[in-house]
């Protein structure tokens, strides 16, 4: 997948906002990325607070 940030390729894969801090609770993906001529990079991204606050009540 090509997106222009971790976010945005969450975005796209998950169809949700995640944000790259958070506890460890909260966690929801761990996106690999790598750009050009670089290492390849692991972010976390984590439900924001108030996504997680809906969730707890479905």
């Amino acid at each position: 997948m090509t997106a222009s940030s971790p976010e945005a390729a969450a975005r796209k894969a998950l169809g949700i906002d995640l944000v790259r801090s958070g506890a460890k609770r909260d966690l929801r993906a761990k996106v690999y990325f790598q750009h050009p001529g670089q290492s390849l990079s692991m972010v976390r991204l984590y439900a924001k607070v108030a996504e997680r606050a809906i969730a707890e009540r479905v």
